[in-house]
């Protein structure tokens, strides 16, 4: 006899698939918000032109988070339909396409955080501060939200957003007491 691990999602009832499912996501995003308010709350303690600079990484971290997460709903949605199939080849298909492609367009955006981040801050602003503390700030936090991100999509969710929850807001608050000690980022 062999032990098959039964997929829940055809298993379960779906009030219980749909809390299970669900919640996680929820608190995701609302830790997220939380952590937005309360990293503004700090670094606005800094000063305007940390504060500036901080708020110019908005539209460029925005879209990273959503072309990763419209690329995990697709990818999510195929390997449904696959593992609904019972086309377990055609789903490790679909889950190594997705793979790829999450890397592809981390590494799309990995070169951006480390070569046109300057530039996009020059066309902001003309005040030097705001482009040196903006240029450091995003650049590491693009880094390493692209590495955190890759690297648990192979994971579970649950495990992404722990690593997420304790990994970027530590760099955050690492980041604002390095700058509030020496007057720039020094790592």
């Amino acid at each position: 006899m062999t032990d098959t691990k039964e997929n829940i999602m055809g298993t379960l009832p779906i009030g219980k698939l749909l809390m299970k499912m669900s919640v996680p996501v929820i608190l995701s995003m609302l830790v997220s918000t939380l952590y937005g308010v309360i990293d503004s709350i700090f670094v606005s303690r800094l000063g305007d032109n940390a504060l500036t600079a901080m708020s110019l990484a908005t539209p460029i971290s925005s879209p990273i988070a959503c072309i990763t997460v419209g690329f995990s709903v697709g990818m999510n949605a195929e390997l449904s339909k696959k593992l609904g199939e019972g086309d377990i080849d055609g789903a490790n298909k679909a889950a190594g396409n997705g793979i790829l492609v999450n890397w592809s367009v981390a590494g799309i955006f990995l070169i951006f955080g480390l070569f046109f981040v300057p530039m996009f801050y020059r066309l902001q602003t003309d005040n030097a501060t705001i482009q040196r503390i903006g240029t450091d700030y995003t650049s590491i936090r693009i880094i390493v939200k692209i590495l955190v991100q890759c690297a648990a999509i192979s994971q579970k969710s649950s495990v992404h957003c722990a690593v997420s929850f304790k990994v970027i807001p530590l760099l955050s608050f690492l980041l604002i007491c390095d700058y509030a000690r020496s007057g720039h980022f020094s790592f």
